[in-house]
């Protein structure tokens, strides 16, 4: 499977398989992105809400602690007020308890209005007595059976009245204290305090305006005031939360309420039992988090079709003009060397197909240039074995050998002869190349017969370091440097003159120098035959060997070597310098 796909792709155009690849490495991510995106913006925008809820509950629960705060005060104010001490154990009959009463009545009827809060305050006696100022009868319930509940609750502290306010039907929070008698600390009474629950409820409102969540207020199990969610009500509410509070149990992840999931928090006020609880709808999360998902939607799609064009455009650019260079090489190898076609830019596919339309042009000349170089070989190859084996060369060597046999000197005869027949030898190999070894031989012979013609003219010597005797180099480039020394250089010197030829390593390369003491070359004349070398003019008077050498070096070895020429302590420094080269990787 895997295998075919492969295949399938690899056979495609470098333009397909370039665009799908593109699409591939930039589809994936957008996508990769999109996801994490949404979810991260789905984490965010459901921490935004809990924390903005928790922070609603934190402003409830301080404005409910003010509440319950203000009841603690009317309960402690009258539980240890004395007239209410006095008429809940005083008989009326006499003075003391009947100013009492009046002064208990009207601090009654006052607090009725002391503040924005309207409570509705009971004082029920252990005597039977009781008083209120709830004239309206808003407060559904036995006051004798509350002061049997409270009696029963082991506390000396204010307690919400649970049963009371279900008596009320939940409109009502009902909130009581012992009245203890201030002498004797006995249980004497008990005061009630009771505030409809809207005055709670309006806490809910105010600080979840605008907001699509329910809150409600929680007490034993039990849900005694709720805001938000209208339907809820009395014993469906203890159905959904009563019994998941009532044994300590925290509240699950989602919770439902009539099918619609909701993400509950707590918040413990800490105070009178009281638990806040906030139903943040799943909906309202979502209605806000679908909106960045078609944000990212959009955004993810606009980038895939800007990286769709992006990509056909940038597998265009790269995929015609390598087509265009496939054509020029396609021209090359059925020989056409012209340049295939001009880059637009200077990026690296236009280097190539320039670097490509540069070599086009170099192999075109280079082939023009080889068919000279080899006929200028030939003819110095001709002009070489001419100078070799001329008949004006052996007849002289022959008459210098017959001279030296007439004078009985038998071992300079034999020594020339056999220089002679080496020489031949040497001469007549049709390798290319020659080690540097047998080149240095080649040049031992040459120089030992013409020091035997001019005995008192020249006199040489052959320097060979011993690591570069198997190197290779192209035969037939140093006897003409040779030659050149000779005729042009020692002959011409008074007093006979020295030539030493040389071969030994300068770094990576291999350096072969002809050196010779005549004198007959100025620095000017080098710097000339140099430029000559380089690829100038021709000069007159300069042999067709050594440039011909030079350009066979430059074609075999590279533009970098060849012929180089120099001055140094009255020798004229000939140079040859190549790189190293043995049999086995001569090409």
């Amino acid at each position: 499977m895997l295998e075919n796909i492969s295949y399938k792709l690899h056979s495609m155009s470098l333009f397909k398989r370039l665009t799908i690849m593109f699409l591939i490495f930039s589809i994936i991510p957008i996508l990769i992105m999109g996801v994490v995106s949404v979810n991260v913006a789905s984490a965010e925008v459901e921490k935004r809400y809990i924390n903005d809820v928790s922070f609603r509950l934190e402003q409830v629960d301080k404005q409910m602690d003010e509440l319950f705060t203000y009841l603690d005060y009317v309960n402690i104010t009258f539980a240890i007020d004395e007239d209410v001490n006095t008429v809940l154990k005083e008989p009326l009959e006499n003075e003391r308890g009947l100013l009492a009463e009046n002064a208990l009545d009207k601090k009654l009827y006052d607090s009725k209005y002391a503040s924005d809060i309207e409570t509705s305050i009971y004082l029920v006696g252990m005597n039977g007595r009781m008083y209120s100022n709830d004239y309206e009868g808003s407060v559904e319930f036995i006051p004798a059976q509350a002061l049997e509940h409270l009696l029963q609750k082991d506390t000396r502290n204010t307690a919400i009245m649970l049963d009371e306010m279900m008596a009320c039907g939940y409109h009502m929070v009902v909130t009581a204290r012992r009245i203890e008698d201030t002498d004797t600390r006995e249980v004497i009474g008990i005061v009630i305090t009771a505030v409809n629950i809207h005055h709670i409820t309006d806490i809910f409102d105010v600080n979840f305006v605008q907001t699509q969540s329910s809150i409600l207020m929680i007490y034993g199990g039990r849900v005694i005031a709720s805001s938000g969610i209208a339907s809820l009500a009395g014993e469906s509410e203890d159905e959904v939360f009563g019994d998941l509070l009532s044994d300590g149990s925290a509240l699950p992840e989602k919770v439902l309420v009539q099918g619609e999931p909701y993400l509950p928090m707590t918040h413990d006020s800490g105070k009178n039992g009281l638990m806040l609880v906030a139903l943040i709808p799943k909906a309202e999360i979502s209605e806000a988090t679908l909106y960045i998902v078609l944000l990212m939607a959009l955004l993810c799609m606009g980038i895939a079709v800007c990286a769709v064009i992006a990509s056909v455009a940038f597998s265009r650019s790269i995929s015609k003009p390598i087509k265009k260079l496939c054509v020029s090489m396609q021209n090359a190898e059925e020989g056409r060397f012209m340049p295939g076609f001009i880059p637009l830019y200077n990026d690296e596919v236009g280097m190539l197909a320039h670097n490509f339309n540069t070599m086009m042009m170099k192999i075109d000349n280079y082939i023009k240039r080889i068919g000279e170089v080899e006929r200028d070989k030939h003819i110095a190859e001709y002009k070489a074995l001419v100078s070799q084996i001329n008949p004006h060369f052996l007849y002289n060597t022959m008459s210098s050998i017959i001279w030296l046999i007439n004078n009985n000197k038998k071992d300079e005869a034999m020594e020339m002869t056999d220089a002679l027949s080496k020489l031949f030898r040497i001469s007549i190999n049709n390798d290319e190349f020659l080690t540097i070894q047998r080149e240095m031989e080649y040049c031992k012979y040459y120089l030992a017969i013409q020091q035997l013609r001019y005995t008192s003219e020249l006199t040489y010597s052959i320097s060979m370091e011993e690591a570069v005797g198997h190197f290779t180099i192209i035969k037939l480039v140093v006897q003409p440097l040779i030659e050149n020394a000779l005729y042009h250089g020692v002959r011409k010197k008074d007093g006979g003159g020295h030539i030493a030829v040389g071969a030994s390593l300068r770094g990576n390369c291999l350096c072969i120098t002809v050196s010779d003491n005549g004198g007959t070359l100025t620095e000017q004349k080098c710097t000339e035959i140099n430029a000559m070398l380089a690829g100038g003019p021709d000069m007159s008077g300069t042999g067709i060997g050594i440039k011909n050498a030079d350009e066979r070096l430059k074609l075999y070895y590279g533009k970098e070597y060849g012929i180089h020429y120099r001055i140094s302590d009255g020798y004229t420094i000939v140079e040859i310098i190549i790189p190293i080269r043995t049999e086995e990787n001569d090409v």
